[in-house]
């Protein structure tokens, strides 16, 4: 059962193994282990690294970039017919010598040493920024770790930067995504509700594939929804499409708009618009680059 003190998320996870294959306990304690961590390790879907960092370097790096604010942050945009609606963010780090590190390195690291409210602080604060440079309707889009968003000492500093700052809203959308389910889901739909008063859009990601999105799909107020990337790579197959057909008219049945990304060609990008999915994201659209550009 999920536990909140002192605004640190408590996890409990556990295995079970019938005793009845053998009275050693010493044996039942090791495969217990064994067995937790084969689950553990069949949770993980990072993609490995590139490039082999050594992890004592990498996180020091990690700590320093955040602590220096040592950042790339470029988008992707994602259209709405013909029109630019948002534009979703790739964040990268800069380690010693200004190495880029990338999320699927820096993500586990954040998460071991608990860095992720300091780091979502960061790339709200930037995103608050890039409000007040720029000019137009689109909406910017970060993903945020979801322990964060829960966390009382960053929905104090989101209220301070957003009710400071008028250009922010409707301008800013928040994309959760999580494999466990948190519990206490009418306090998590009450602070939910709470940004989305201070301006900032809502979305969940991962449709299709968490059992946790579906599930928060019923039971929270948000404003989009986003397919798992696989469901953009594989539109054209019969049994990733009808299932894609279904999600998207019981979001619409919902009030929720939807969205698809990694649509590559124009034969995808039609055919995600003959299923009536809202916004549209990948590389037919546009490639991620920097903010500038993108403008331009």
């Amino acid at each position: 059962e999920n536990r909140v003190i002192d605004d640190i998320e408590i996890h409990i996870s556990g295995a079970i193994i019938d005793s009845t294959l053998t009275d050693d306990v010493h044996q039942l304690i090791t495969r217990l282990f064994e067995q937790q961590q084969e689950m553990k390790e069949s949770k993980s879907e990072l993609a490995e690294e590139e490039e082999e960092i050594n992890p004592s370097e990498l996180e020091l790096s990690v700590i320093n970039a955040i602590r220096e604010r040592k950042f790339s942050m470029r988008f992707q945009k994602s259209v709405e017919g013909k029109r630019l609606a948002i534009l979703d963010s790739s964040i990268k780090l800069y380690g010693n010598q200004e190495k880029l590190i990338h999320q699927k390195s820096y993500i586990p690291v954040i998460n071991r040493i608990g860095l992720s409210r300091e780091f979502d602080e960061m790339m709200l604060e930037h995103l608050v920024d890039l409000c007040n440079k720029t000019d137009g309707t689109f909406i910017f889009a970060l993903t945020l770790f979801p322990s964060s968003v829960r966390n009382s000492t960053f929905f104090e500093k989101a209220r301070l930067l957003l009710n400071n700052n008028s250009a922010t809203k409707g301008r800013i959308l928040f994309i959760l995504a999580e494999q466990e389910y948190y519990s206490q889901i009418t306090r998590y739909n009450d602070m939910l509700q709470s940004y989305r008063r201070m301006g900032i859009l809502i979305a969940l990601d991962r449709l299709g594939i968490y059992q946790t999105t579906l599930l928060y799909l019923k039971e929270l107020d948000i404003d989009l929804v986003r397919f798992d990337q696989r469901y953009g790579k594989q539109i054209e197959d019969k049994g990733y499409q009808g299932l894609l057909r279904g999600l998207n008219v019981s979001a619409h049945y919902l009030g929720i708009k939807t969205w698809i990304r990694m649509i590559e060609d124009s034969e995808s990008e039609m055919l995600a618009e003959s299923i009536g999915i809202d916004y549209i994201q990948g590389k037919q659209i546009g490639m991620i680059a920097p903010i500038e550009e993108i403008i331009k």
